[in-house]
């Protein structure tokens, strides 16, 4: 194997994840660790969506899947932490039932994680391996040059993006979200390649995304309050909320439009000083 091989940029994220999960497991920090292994996770959904683009002809499933039944289980339970965060004091039968939901979802992937560590490390199933394996095999000493290649494209797809996006449309806004997070984590992953202006982009993107992810995280707890109880959408407390809410959103969209305009300025300063450098 490469020093950038798949296979080792693989093991070397989920090892991390590993450590936050031993952290879950000792019942320490749990809504933390919970978040660092999302965090683990949503990186290793990046490769494996790397290895579709760059390695069509290989069958790169099993990863895919073992990754994203993962982050189905963690997101049952961070979901129910940010909820119960935002909604604290709002409504005491609406927080009641959260944590219930909540606790419940801890209970399976507690139960989950602990069936699936041998000794520090996570046990990865056998078609995972042989998945990648064969990516490397593919993939050679090209992986790192490839994946390079790729950001850069990833990066010109994403201020063509950015250019038309409309913020008031859900579905678009969502892609372009994954689409940040994407480019954000390729960053993180091949961080020891040189990718021209790697820094300035990871900056910017990850402000657009916090607020993004603020956005985000805001429209779920409105579509939760939405579909509670008559009793409850009708607590002046949670009319109250949503009022609130509802204009936090607003200030959140107003906010993208400068953001981007901000980032495309930066990334066009770091490609012209980039190229200066380069010229004799």
């Amino acid at each position: 194997m490469t020093e950038y091989s798949i296979e080792k940029t693989f093991e070397g994220i989920l090892n991390t994840a590993a450590t936050h999960a031993h952290v879950y497991l000792n019942g320490t920090d749990e809504i933390e660790a919970v978040h660092q292994i999302r965090v683990g996770m949503r990186k290793l959904k990046t490769i494996s969506w790397l290895l579709t683009e760059l390695l069509p002809e290989v069958d790169t499933t099993p990863v895919a899947q073992w990754v994203n039944h993962w982050m189905s289980l963690l997101a049952d339970v961070r979901d129910k932490d940010i909820a119960i965060e935002l909604l604290d004091d709002v409504n005491e039968e609406l927080i009641d039932q959260l944590v219930e939901e909540r606790d419940a979802a801890r209970e399976v992937l507690h139960e989950a994680l602990s069936a699936s560590f041998e000794g520090e490390s996570f046990i990865l199933p056998s078609q995972v391996k042989e998945a990648l394996d064969a990516c490397d095999a593919q993939m050679g000493s090209d992986w790192s040059s490839k994946a390079s290649k790729h950001f850069k494209r990833m990066i010109k797809a994403y201020r063509r993006n950015s250019n038309k996006l409309d913020i008031y449309n859900g579905k678009a806004l969502h892609q372009y979200r994954v689409e940040g997070k994407r480019i954000k984590n390729t960053i993180d992953i091949l961080g020891g390649i040189n990718i021209i202006p790697r820094k300035r982009v990871r900056k910017d993107v990850s402000e657009l995304l916090r607020v993004l992810g603020g956005y985000n995280d805001k429209r779920t707890i409105k579509k939760l309050l939405a579909s509670e109880t008559t009793q409850v959408r009708n607590d002046p407390k949670v009319k109250d909320y949503l009022f609130e809410l509802e204009k936090k959103m607003a200030a959140d969209l107003r906010a993208v439009p400068g953001l981007i305009g901000e980032m495309q300025a930066n990334i066009r300063r770091a490609i012209r000083k980039a190229a200066a450098k380069k010229r004799p």
